[in-house]
């Protein structure tokens, strides 16, 4: 067995992992000091928080889908680019899936600030599984396809847009952290599958 395929067993046996401890627990340890500093460290106005849960709803997740795919395309041919819709459907469609499975619970606000109303489970969060379906996705493809300073430009850029579309939840109070970094396990096991098999068909 190749070694990129051991790499991804790895991968897997770790996110089911977490998916399990998720569905056990309704929060992790260190969940609710983490949420309690980035809420202190953004402040009571969450209007930008609310602008950024925003770009996964359409039409700004397919603008975003459109300039994923273009990036790709640029980074990999057009085999890129199909995979970077793939890499979007399927995680959109294993979304309500993978919620109903593990069901855990939302964050309580007897425990933390919630900002507004959501509905429905919290792990993993629906938001980070398709802000990793793009950006996710350009940062692995971009540290496999990229060479000094455009890989690491790229890769931190992708980067920080992920930490602050998880940080925007977070600060809502809609997710716990390890809902969204549970959500970025699942999407980079999901992009690691695609380009593995990318891999062997070509």
């Amino acid at each position: 067995m190749q070694k990129r395929w051991i790499r991804w067993f790895i991968l897997l046996i770790l996110t089911a992992s977490v998916a399990a401890a998720a569905g056990k627990f309704d929060w992790f340890p260190g969940d609710i000091a983490m949420t309690g500093l980035i809420q202190s460290l953004t402040g009571g106005n969450v209007g930008w928080a609310r602008i950024v849960t925003s770009t996964v709803s359409a039409p700004w997740n397919y603008i975003l889908l459109a300039v994923t795919a273009g990036l790709a395309w640029w980074l990999a041919g057009w085999r890129g680019a199909v995979i970077a819709l793939i890499s979007f459907g399927g995680l959109l469609l294993a979304e309500p899936y993978l919620k109903s499975m593990i069901a855990r619970p939302r964050p309580s606000p007897l425990l933390i600030r919630v900002s507004g109303s959501s509905s429905g489970y919290s792990f993993p969060s629906g938001f980070g599984l398709l802000y990793f379906s793009m950006f996710g996705y350009l940062a692995v493809l971009a540290w496999e396809r990229l060479t000094g300073r455009r890989r690491l430009s790229m890769v931190l850029v992708c980067c920080l847009i992920l930490v602050i579309g998880g940080s925007a939840r977070v600060a809502l109070g809609a997710h716990w952290p390890s809902d969204i970094a549970g959500a970025y396990l699942i999407g980079l096991t999901w992009v690691m599958l695609l380009l593995n098999l990318d891999r062997s068909v070509g």
